[in-house]
Parts: C-alpha cells; sequence; structure tokens
C-alpha cells in the first residue's frame, strides 16, 4: 500500500512540474538591498521583462513591467555603460517599442550612480522610478557578470 501511494506521489508530482515550464523564462539579474525587491530582469524566448517598484511614492507599492527586445536589451545596457563613464549632464532618453525610458545619471560622495524612470505613455510626469543604482549593480542586473 505505501509504495502505491508513494508511486501515485511521484506521478502527480511529475504532472504539477510539467504545468509550471510553460512561459518559461530565466532570471537574468536582481537587485534587492536588504531583501525589498527593487528592479528585476527576465529573459523569455523572444524578449526581456524590466520589473520595477516604483520607488516615487513611498507609501504606495507599485510595481511596473515592461518588455525589450534583445537588441534594445544590448543598446540600453550598452547606454548605461557609457553613461556611468561620461557622465553626461542631462537624462538620456530612450524609446522603446512599449514606452520611453529616462537614465539620470548623478554623482554623490565620488560614486556614480543611475535612476531609471520609464512610462508606457511617453509621458515624464506620471513616469515610474527606480532606486539609485551603482555600476556594480547594474553590471548584475543584466547579468553580464
Amino acid at each position: 500500500m505505501k509504495k502505491i501511494i508513494l508511486l501515485l506521489a511521484l506521478v502527480v508530482a511529475q504532472f504539477a512540474n510539467a504545468q509550471t515550464k510553460t512561459g518559461e523564462y530565466v532570471q537574468i539579474g536582481k537587485i534587492a538591498p536588504l531583501g525589498a525587491f527593487a528592479i528585476s530582469i527576465d529573459k523569455y524566448p523572444e524578449s526581456y521583462m524590466v520589473i520595477l517598484k516604483d520607488q516615487k511614492f513611498k507609501e504606495l507599492e507599485k510595481i511596473v513591467r515592461f518588455s525589450i527586445s534583445e537588441k534594445e536589451f544590448e543598446n540600453l545596457y550598452s547606454l548605461i555603460m557609457a553613461g556611468f563613464d561620461s557622465l553626461p549632464k542631462d537624462e538620456l532618453v530612450v524609446e522603446l517599442t512599449e514606452g520611453t525610458a529616462w537614465l539620470h545619471f548623478e554623482k554623490n560622495m565620488g560614486i556614480t550612480s543611475l535612476k531609471i524612470k520609464y512610462s508606457a505613455e511617453k509621458n515624464y510626469d506620471f513616469a515610474a522610478e527606480s532606486n539609485f543604482l551603482t555600476k556594480k549593480q547594474v553590471i548584475k542586473l543584466f547579468g553580464k557578470k
């Protein structure tokens, strides 16, 4: 009787596991300072999904998601790394398939950091904001090291 129950449990577990494999994705990188989620990038078969917690309003917990293509992913990473090196005075505006991203670079206490702002409506006033990210965090987020 125990063997039958064990066999039945294994068969059910196999079917339950098979159901979770549809729409597979791989998490490229995740930034969660002190365990609190901030931003992550997931790789799907045909695109990347950027998920960020809007830091504009501390009282509200708003999660913003947008997808970018492989080409946009590489271009965004290259733009960000160039921004860390050159420290642009104005925000860089990146037109994406699903909206607009603004890259805001600041240097405080000798450390250059980046804030990503995103809006699907291409309206800067309603853009969701990430927290400030260092170069090391961006490299981890994009899964480059």
